[in-house]
């Protein structure tokens, strides 16, 4: 199962797959009354695309966990974690985050998508908690399975919590207010 998930997100055909799905995710929440999902999901994309362009890999600004939890937290868990499943999967395609690590950031992003709900503290603390927990795995992880990339993965997950720390307290709140 992990060769299949690992050549399917490396293959060529992938980035056409997920932006599709993430255009059909995108006309359910249209038809669902959840265009605001939708405007988040587009800038994910933009972001995405944006940093993969500049190539500018080394730094945590992404969207992806902004979403994610966001969704979560306003629409529930199975929203979470499908937005969540959408948006990483392009992140790591756009922005050619290609490795073995897939096999644990795509899973982390579903979970953190379907737990946010049930995190207390307000989405600044939600959402510093699950930035927090997902970069903490993937040290983790990357430790135990790809040592030698752990010097180049943590400007990416400082500047990352640095990041989501700052976007989750000042909008996210007013975002949540939107949202529901």
């Amino acid at each position: 199962m992990a060769g299949f998930l690992y050549r399917f997100i490396t293959g060529r055909s992938s980035l056409k797959l997920v932006a599709l799905a993430g255009a059909l995710l995108f006309v359910v929440l249209a038809l669902s009354n959840l265009v605001a999902v939708g405007v988040l999901m587009l800038l994910s994309f933009a972001v995405s695309a944006v940093i993969s362009f500049l190539r500018v890999r080394s730094v945590g600004i992404e969207l992806v966990t902004f979403a994610t939890v966001i969704t979560g937290v306003t629409h529930g868990p199975v929203a979470g974690a499908m937005v969540g499943l959408v948006l990483i999967l392009f992140h790591v395609l756009a922005g050619q985050f290609i490795g073995e690590y897939v096999l644990w950031v795509i899973p982390g992003y579903v979970i953190a998508g379907f737990l946010a709900p049930s995190l207390g503290g307000g989405i600044a603390a939600a959402g510093t908690t699950v930035t927090l927990a997902l970069n903490v795995i993937n040290i983790m992880f990357t430790l135990l399975v790809g040592r030698q990339n752990l010097s180049r993965f943590l400007p990416y997950a400082l500047t990352n919590v640095l990041f989501n720390w700052l976007l989750f307290g000042a909008a996210g709140q007013f975002i949540v207010a939107v949202l529901a």
